[in-house]
């Protein structure tokens, strides 16, 4: 599953029917990360240029497929264990990948 983020600020998910990848790609360069801080609130927050936060209902907002839901559930909990999802189980960790 990767979440892509465009330069004018809209994004879309891409691969949804993929649980075992997830990550963030950007179209931009890796130095536009302080830029892109609140753009995407509520959706996507950057720990870095490495590391972003996807709120799990934003991810949930995409579908009302209750089998697409029911997968993004599993993912999620499989991630917890490992520290893929944050202290209040709201966001969900991934990789940063830029596109410039």
């Amino acid at each position: 599953m990767i979440v892509v983020l465009q330069a004018d600020g809209s994004f879309r998910l891409d691969e949804p029917d993929d649980f075992r990848r997830f990550k963030v790609v950007v179209a931009g360069r890796r130095d536009m990360v302080a830029d892109l801080r609140g753009r995407f609130d509520g959706i996507v927050d950057f720990a870095d240029a490495d590391t972003a936060w996807v709120a799990i209902a934003a991810l949930r907002g995409w579908t009302t497929e209750a089998a697409w839901l029911r997968q993004l559930a599993t993912m999620i909990e499989k991630a917890a264990p490992h520290g893929w999802i944050d202290e209040a189980g709201r966001r969900v960790r991934a990789h940063v990948e830029w596109q410039d």
